[in-house]
């Protein structure tokens, strides 16, 4: 019977800090490294332009909403405004208020009568002006962080006569201009 030389543990080679390791758990980690810092500042980079990019048109989207929002109260005030009138020789000059939120219009002798309300959301605080027998004006004033949206922080509805005009602009003493581009895109026409 032949002798075979004995066999030397090939898959073991000392270690730089003494003792052995195994070549295959050395072959295995190799290849999952990290991420390095030059991976991640591009990372952070390109995440920095895309929110940059991003954020103004996420926050023009939200004010729009709110605008809508206020919008759709300011329709409220409307009809409210044309149930009263069929009753009384005018329209109504304060809003009634019934547990915080809007119940309609009346005068300011009717119990819950206030001269403001905040809208649904609580973006906007509306207001009546110019009221008297055959007109009356609904304002929407932005309020909190709606008030960022400056072109279009005041809406202003009319009814004149039995005319209708949309306004809006940046504070009740700069409306825009009823039927103006600026107003249009503030009512979203």
């Amino acid at each position: 019977m032949l002798m075979s030389a004995p066999k030397v543990a090939a898959t073991r080679r000392p270690s730089p800090r003494g003792g052995a390791r195994k070549l295959g758990a050395a072959r295995r980690f190799r290849g999952l490294g990290g991420f390095t810092l030059v991976e991640m500042v591009i990372v952070m980079a390109v995440t920095a332009v895309l929110t940059t990019i991003a954020l103004p048109s996420f926050i023009s989207q939200v004010h729009a909403a709110r605008r809508l929002e206020a919008i759709a109260d300011i329709g409220r005030v409307v009809q409210a405004q044309e149930r009263y009138r069929a009753q009384q020789p005018g329209y109504g000059d304060r809003f009634i208020v019934a547990g915080g939120a809007l119940r309609g219009v009346g005068s300011s002798t009717d119990s819950g009568a206030a001269d403001s309300v905040d809208s649904a959301g609580a973006h906007y605080l509306l207001s009546l002006a110019d009221v008297g027998t055959s007109r009356h004006a609904v304002l929407a004033t932005a309020q909190g962080g709606q008030a960022a949206d400056s072109a279009c922080r005041v809406l202003r509805l009319s009814l004149v006569g039995g005319n209708l005009a949309l306004d809006a602009g940046p504070s009740a003493t700069e409306l825009h201009g009823a039927g103006s581009s600026a107003a249009r895109r503030c009512w979203r026409q």
